[in-house]
Parts: structure tokens; C-alpha cells; sequence
């Protein structure tokens, strides 16, 4: 037991010199007289000597018990206060000297030390403390500069490392010592430190042979429940790292003396527990881990080499946080820019490295990352989104930052608010080829409703999103060519007006499969897309507007941005980029629509008008942007509750006004439902009836040529209604017109317009065309039922009669049977028919009658009453 202690002054002088240094010469003291030689009598030479023995020194058992060592260094940049609280060793000696070179070899050398600690002026926490350090079944051997080390223990204590703003550590600055306060006056000399002044000078000795190298073995290296403590000021952001408990397993050999240290290390083994990543002054961490563990490691500082078996991280969490102008806090902080000079001294001696010819290279056969969780939430949008992962496994196979081996990986993650990802892959680690296997299961959709609140004034209620697609990537040249083969699918999805609460879009089942992406080339086609009960509403409202427009109208306060005309500037003073012409190629086989609903409103009309069509289905076929192709339709559906729908064609989709072929057939649609048409367009509701029709809409080079052909069944009209756009129409005439015996109305409308012009609309080209035939209709109703009659272009609404007779000829009598006969077949039209004459021709034959019948009876000849006197 006793306490050792030692310090150095700032000016580096050791307090133990004072003690061993010499003792002056007295300058009056005598001087030395030199021996004479004088002759030694001649003598015989003796008989040689027998050789000496070498002397032997055995040390059975030399201990030190509770020894309390203190050391203070004023002398270093950073003044190092060092104490033990106990030092303890024990060893045994075998020395030989006397013939030949000294030998000494130690053995049994054990050590215990305890409560070591390293400490700073005003420091509050310690660089370093370990509570107990324990060496065991040494040996040493100083002939053979061998040291073999069967265990090193350590065992709790704590370790801080802090970097300044500088970049320097604080380990530096117990090494380096201090600078010099104040410089010397210019002509004075500077003066010696004592302990310059104190040692004498030495002549310079000649260089020795390089000695033998020693050579260090350590068995077992442990440590254990070691707090670790990092804090990096250099850093734009400071941060700190916590590791509660650090454990570290290794056998060491280290050879130095002749050359280049040469450091091996294997059975590499750790085991660090409780990391805590955070921003300086900041209780919540960025990142942390439960434990982080190390398996079979090696490490060859001679050859730049570091090998692991395996790396596990358990237990890892974090948050990921935006804020509301759109910066991630956790990205910033490892930004490039904020690296900090630590590593950026770390990038310097592998860029060192490299250029000598011995980079450093690192491979992990295996790391793993079980049990994380992960919090991620955005508050740039309002509400704030937030989604939960947890837990999510990761693992990483052969990785190495040398050669051109595949990084195998594969996952799992559960997303708390619903869905389940798995993935599985290979990368080459420079980015030039890598492929993965990606299913996602059931991701919740509803989560997503603040940027589905960005877009539109729209409520995501629910659905999910599932997918599984085969991806690859490769880089040559700088290019990146991608590709992505699968399927995907959605369920249950349920997407509302935000302020009516309406349903705006929906469906049961969306799958869509055979998906082919790929960039460089570009494409995208898919094989099908089936669509069991969708469903979608779309209203028009008193202004014309549509809740589609008001769903993604600016909201307030958010000016829209202005277009910019063709040819105008930019207000930035940049010439407009021309919009590259070469669509995105894409392709769409087929798309099968099932059990589809519709809705649809008009509040425009003078009587709101509002219908649903129910079980729409069908197919699309070859859906293309491809200049030549045409997408074939075949629809159908029930109109309200016992109507049908049919839509059959052809168009071209990006390009309709070029081309395009549709037939829409409607049949036993109930009448009384297009009131709100009839108002608008004609002012007068309809009461009752059937309607059938076929409308053929062709489009070529933007002229719309089509015609329409409907049949009306027992149309009874309904109450007059007042409509600023009603033409005033006889429609009462026109149905007892076109109504045969049956109550039936068969017509065929033209149908034409140009789609170009701006005031094009289909809705008024068709009441128009049916307007027109209405007023054709009433204002020529023989020529009308001429056609009806199957005579052909002959007026029946004209009947000639000879003048001055009442007889008909045989030709304008067929014309009243035709007429009786079209008139029996039509019995809400009643013909009124009133006598009249022709004054000329009337006058000038009956007067002509007059004479002749005179003249006939002058000259005695007898006519019958009604008979013709002849010429």
C-alpha cells in the first residue's frame, strides 16, 4: 500500500528531477593530480584464469499491492490530471548476465489495476474512467523481444471523445503541449528550460544495426460495459453519441521496431448496447439502437484490410420529421455539406491511401437490422401526415466498397397504419446493374388524405393499394436504363367530396396486370386492367360549372399562375423551353369495366335533371398515344330502373377530332326523366312515354357527320315551363304529326358541327337537330306525312282540281285515299278542310262554261245538267 505521484510543470519540468539531479562541482576545490606511471619489475607472465560464471538472478514472486499512482502534466495543451486508485502486479524475474548479451524473461506477470481515471481542469465529465483493468499469465522476454498477453481485461467504465470546432480532438491536445504564451524580445536569446539546462550535453553517438523487431501476442482482449461518449462541435450541427454499454472481444498480434507497425487482428468480436444519436442540447435523439453486435472479425492494418462475418443492429428507432417549409432535419444534419472535419480527415487518409497503391478495403459477409421502428411524419402539409414502421428486418450480404461483387438485400417491413412490404435483391455497390423483387400487401390509402388534400377538395375514406413488380436497373455511360415488370391492384377505395360528402370516385377491385415500364427505351404497356364496381358522379350546377372544377379550383388565397402565351417572355427574362413533341409511349391492351355505377346531374336545365346508370360494363381495347391507333369501346348499362344503354365504336384516343366512330343506343328509356331537357330546349315537360334511339357520331378531321335515330312510344306532353332557351315549337301538332295508330314516333335526325368552334357542345347540336326536324315538321306537315305515307317527295297537302270543276282528277284522288288512309293511322290529327276557289281560273273557266252552254242551246243542241258543252 502506499501512493506514487509525479507532475510537470507548465514549463515541463518533472518534479522528480529535483531529486536525481547532480550535485555541482565546488569551483575551489583541488585539482585532480594525474597518477605516474612508473616501471613494474619484470616478471613472468601468470597462467591464464579459469572463465567466469554467469551471475543468475531469480525472482520467484515480486508483488505490488494498493498502490496509489497520481500523475499531472500542466505542461500539454490540455493539462492531463491521471490517477489510479490501486495499482496491483505481480511477475516472476529470470535474469543471466555476465557472458555474453544480458538476458531477462518475466513470467506469471499479472496486473490488477483499479478506478483509473483521466481528468481535465474544470472539467465536469471525465475523458476517461475504468474501474478495473486485469492482465493475466504474462510473459516477456526482453532477449527475444517477445510479449505474450493471454488475457486483457477492462471493465466499466466510460470513455468521451470531443472534437472542437477546429476538428481537433480532444486526445490531441493531451499530446501535444502547450504554446508558447509570449515571444521573445528580438535580440535576446531564449532560455534554456531547467531541464535543458540540467542535462549535459551528449556527443553524438553512431546509428546501430536495426535491432529485431518486437513482437506482441494478445490471446484475449475483452472489454466490457465500457459508456462511450462522442461530440463533434466542427460539425455545421453538433452532435453527440451515446453508447450506454460497449463490449469488445479480440486476439491482437503486433509487430514494431523494424519498419511499418504491422497489426493483426482476429476473433474480432463486439458488443455495444443503447446508442443514442442526437443533436447537441436536444433531449430527443435522432436515431438510436438497442445493440449493435459484431461477429468474426479481422483486421490487417499492413495490408489496409477490415473483414467481418457479420453485423447486427436490433432494436434501431427513429424519427423523420418535415417541417412546415419542407427541410428534413435528419437529412440536414448528415448532409455533404455538413460532414464535419472529423470525417472529412477520415475521406483524406482513404483518398491517401488509395494513391499509394493501398486502399482500404472493407467487406461484411452479412449485416443485419432486426426490430427496427421508424416515425415519419410531414408537417408541410395540413393535417400533418404521419406514418409508423415497425417493425422493419433488413439484411445485406456480401458487401465490400472494392470490386464489382453484388450486394445481395432483403426486408420486410409492417407499416402500422396498415400494409406489409417485402423486397429482395442484388446491387453492384458503383451503381452500374442491380434488379429486386418488390411485393407490397394492402397499404393503407387513408393515410395518405393530406396531400389527396393538396390536390383537390376531395376525402380519401379508405382503400389499399397492393403490388408486386420485378424491377432492374443498369448505368452505362452515364445513362440509366430501368425497368419494371408486374402487376398491381387496389380494393375498396372510397374517394369523397370533401364539402358535400358526396361520392366523387370509387371501386370495389382495380387490378391492373402485365405492367411493362422501362426507361431507355421509353414504354409503358400493360396487358389489362379489370374494374369490378367503380363507381364516379359528376354534377353540373346552376352556373355551369361542374363539381369537378370546383373540386380543384385554386383555394383561396392562391393565385394561379398565369398562362404564358405563345412567344411571350417569361417575367424572368428566360426564353420559354419549347415542350419536347414526343409523347411518353404507352399501351393498354384491354380494360374490362364490371357492375359500374354513374351518376349524374344537371342543374343548369330549367328543371333539375339527375340520373344514375347502373351495371355499366364492358370492354376498351387497344388503347394507345401511338398515331395510328384505334381504341375499340363496347359498353353497356341500365339507365335508372328499367332503361338500357349501349356505346359500341371506335376512335382514336389522343386525337379524337381526327377520327372517331361511336354508336350510343338507348332503349325503354323512361321520358318523363329528360323533363329537364324538354324545358330547357322545347318548354314543355314531358308527361309520360318510351324513348329508343341509335346516334352514330362520326368525327373526321374535326366535322362531326352523324345522324341519330329515335323512336318515341306513347309521348304524352306535360305542362308548359318557362325556359329562355325553349324554342317555340308546335310540339302538340308535331307528335299528332308523327304519331302512327300505335302511339309510336320513328325519325331520323342529322347530326353536324364542327367540334373546332368554341361554341360547339353536343347536348344543344342534338335538341337543335331535333328542333329542326320539329319545325320542318310543323311548318310543312304534308310534305312530312308525304314521307310517312311512302309517297315520296309528293305533297299530299296539295290537291289540284280542273278549274270550274268540282270533279277530281284520278291522280288527286289517290292522293285523298293516301291522305284518308294516313289520317286513320294518325288519330290525334284532325284535318280540317275548307272550301275556297281560284278567282282567275275559276272566273275565266266557269264563264267559258257560261258561253258555250249558251251557245250550245241557241244552236238546239241538248246538254245534260252537268254535262260539257264542248269547245
Amino acid at each position: 500500500k502506499g501512493k506514487l505521484q509525479a507532475a510537470i510543470d507548465p514549463q515541463g519540468m518533472l518534479d522528480w528531477q529535483q531529486l536525481v539531479r547532480p550535485t555541482p562541482t565546488p569551483v575551489n576545490a583541488a585539482p585532480s593530480v594525474a597518477p605516474v606511471a612508473t616501471a613494474a619489475p619484470a616478471t613472468a607472465p601468470p597462467a591464464t584464469a579459469p572463465a567466469a560464471k554467469p551471475w543468475h538472478v531469480d525472482v520467484d514472486a515480486f508483488r505490488i499491492e494498493d498502490l496509489a499512482l497520481q500523475f499531472n502534466d500542466a505542461s500539454r495543451r490540455l493539462p492531463i490530471d491521471f490517477s489510479v486508485g490501486a495499482f496491483g502486479l505481480g511477475l516472476k524475474l529470470a535474469a543471466e548476465a555476465g557472458v555474453g548479451d544480458p538476458t531477462v524473461s518475466i513470467s506469471a506477470l499479472r496486473s490488477e489495476i483499479r478506478t483509473i481515471g483521466l481528468k481535465t481542469p474544470g472539467g465536469k465529465d471525465p475523458p476517461l474512467t475504468i474501474e478495473n483493468l486485469q492482465i493475466a499469465d504474462g510473459t516477456v522476454d526482453l532477449t527475444a523481444r517477445t510479449v505474450s498477453l493471454p488475457t486483457i481485461a477492462i471493465s466499466k467504465g466510460s470513455i468521451r471523445t470531443e472534437v472542437d470546432t477546429n476538428g481537433t480532438l480532444n486526445w490531441q491536445k493531451f499530446a501535444e503541449t502547450a504554446a508558447v504564451k509570449a515571444s521573445p524580445q528580438p535580440g535576446s536569446t531564449p532560455k534554456a528550460s531547467p531541464a535543458a539546462q540540467a542535462s549535459p550535453a551528449k556527443p553524438e553517438k553512431s546509428v546501430p544495426a536495426a535491432a529485431a523487431p518486437w513482437h506482441v501476442k494478445v490471446d484475449a482482449l475483452k472489454i466490457e460495459q465500457i459508456g462511450l461518449h462522442y461530440a463533434d462541435d466542427s460539425r455545421r450541427s453538433p452532435i453527440e453519441l451515446d453508447v450506454a454499454s460497449f463490449g469488445l472481444g479480440l486476439r491482437a498480434a503486433i509487430e514494431a521496431g523494424a519498419g511499418d507497425p504491422q497489426v493483426t487482428i482476429d476473433a474480432l468480436q463486439s458488443d455495444i448496447k443503447q446508442i443514442a444519436l442526437r443533436e447537441r442540447d436536444r433531449q430527443k435523439p435522432l436515431a438510436s439502437l438497442e445493440s449493435l453486435a459484431l461477429g468474426g472479425g479481422r483486421i490487417d492494418l499492413g495490408q489496409n484490410t477490415i473483414g467481418l462475418q457479420q453485423i447486427t443492429l436490433s432494436g434501431g428507432t427513429t424519427a423523420i420529421e418535415r417541417d412546415e417549409k419542407g427541410a428534413i432535419r435528419l437529412a440536414e444534419v448528415f448532409a455533404p455539406r455538413d460532414q464535419g472535419k472529423v470525417v472529412q480527415t477520415v475521406k483524406q487518409v482513404d483518398v491517401a491511401a488509395k494513391r499509394e497503391g493501398k486502399p482500404w478495403h472493407l467487406a461484411v459477409d452479412q449485416v443485419n437490422l432486426n426490430g427496427f421502428q421508424a416515425n415519419f411524419q410531414d408537417r408541410s402539409v395540413a393535417p400533418p401526415f404521419a406514418i409508423a414502421v415497425r417493425p422493419a428486418d433488413f439484411r445485406l450480404r456480401n458487401v465490400a466498397n472494392f470490386g464489382k461483387t453484388p450486394v445481395g438485400f432483403d426486408g420486410k417491413i409492417h407499416v402500422v397504419q396498415g400494409g406489409d412490404l417485402a423486397f429482395q435483391g442484388s446491387a453492384i455497390p458503383t451503381g452500374e446493374r442491380g434488379q429486386a423483387d418488390v411485393r407490397l400487401e394492402r397499404f393503407a390509402l387513408a393515410g395518405l388524405q393530406p396531400y389527396i388534400a393538396q390536390i383537390g377538395a376531395l376525402t380519401l375514406e379508405s382503400g389499399n393499394l397492393s403490388t408486386h413488380l420485378k424491377l432492374t436497373f443498369q448505368q452505362k455511360a452515364g445513362k440509366l436504363s430501368l425497368t419494371a415488370k408486374g402487376e398491381a391492384g387496389s380494393a375498396d377505395l372510397m374517394l369523397k367530396e370533401a364539402k358535400s360528402g358526396k361520392r366523387f370516385a370509387a371501386w370495389e377491385k382495380l387490378a391492373v396486370n402485365g405492367i411493362d415500364f422501362s426507361l431507355a427505351p421509353d414504354k409503358l404497356a400493360i396487358t389489362e386492367i379489370n374494374a369490378s364496381k367503380p363507381g364516379a358522379n359528376l354534377e353540373i350546377f346552376e352556373d355551369r360549372t361542374s363539381n369537378i372544377a370546383a373540386i380543384f379550383a385554386p383555394k383561396p388565397g392562391v393565385a394561379a399562375k398565369p398562362a404564358i402565351k405563345p412567344g411571350t417572355v417569361p417575367a424572368t427574362g428566360a426564353p420559354a423551353k419549347p415542350v419536347s413533341g414526343k409523347p411518353f409511349p404507352f399501351s393498354v391492351q384491354r380494360v374490362k369495366v364490371d357492375q359500374a355505377v354513374f351518376d349524374f346531374s344537371d342543374l343548369s336545365l330549367v328543371l333539375p335533371f339527375k340520373t344514375r346508370i347502373q351495371n355499366f360494363g364492358g370492354t376498351i381495347s387497344g388503347i394507345s398515344n401511338a398515331p395510328s391507333a384505334r381504341t375499340l369501346l363496347k359498353l353497356d348499362g341500365r339507365v335508372d330502373e328499367y332503361g338500357e344503354a349501349n356505346l359500341e365504336g371506335a376512335l382514336n384516343l389522343m386525337q379524337h377530332k381526327a377520327f372517331s366512330d361511336i354508336t350510343l343506343i338507348f332503349r325503354n328509356v323512361e321520358m318523363s326523366s329528360l323533363s329537364p331537357y324538354s324545358g330547357t330546349f322545347a318548354g314543355r315537360r314531358i308527361q309520360s312515354g318510351k324513348l329508343n334511339a341509335e346516334l352514330q357520331y362520326k368525327i373526321e378531321n374535326s366535322n362531326l357527320k352523324s345522324h341519330g335515330r329515335i323512336d318515341l312510344d306513347q309521348v304524352a306532353l306535360g305542362a308548359e315551363v318557362v325556359s329562355p332557351k325553349a324554342k317555340s315549337l308546335p310540339l302538340d301538332l308535331a307528335l299528332a304529326l308523327l304519331s302512327d295508330s300505335a302511339g309510336r314516333i320513328s325519325v331520323s335526325v342529322p347530326i353536324e358541327g364542327n367540334v373546332d368552334s368554341p361554341q360547339f357542345a353536343y347536348g344543344p347540336v342534338i335538341w337543335n337537330a331535333i328542333a329542326t326536324l320539329i319545325t320542318k315538321v310543323v311548318t310543312a306537315p304534308f310534305t312530312a306525312l308525304a314521307g310517312v305515307f311512302g309517297s315520296g317527295d309528293q305533297d299530299v297537302g296539295e290537291i289540284f282540281f280542273i278549274p270550274g270543276k268540282n270533279g277530281l282528277p284520278p291522280a288527286e284522288i289517290e292522293k285523298l285515299k293516301k291522305l284518308a288512309t294516313g289520317l286513320g293511322s294518325r288519330p290525334n290529327l284532325v284535318l280540317k278542310v275548307t272550301g275556297t276557289f281560284e278567282p282567275k281560273l275559276d272566273a275565266a273557266a266557269l264563264k267559258s262554261w257560261d258561253v258555250r252552254t249558251a251557245v250550245t242551246e241557241r244552236l238546239g243542241i241538248k246538254v245534260a245538267p252537268g254535262e260539257d258543252p264542248g269547245p
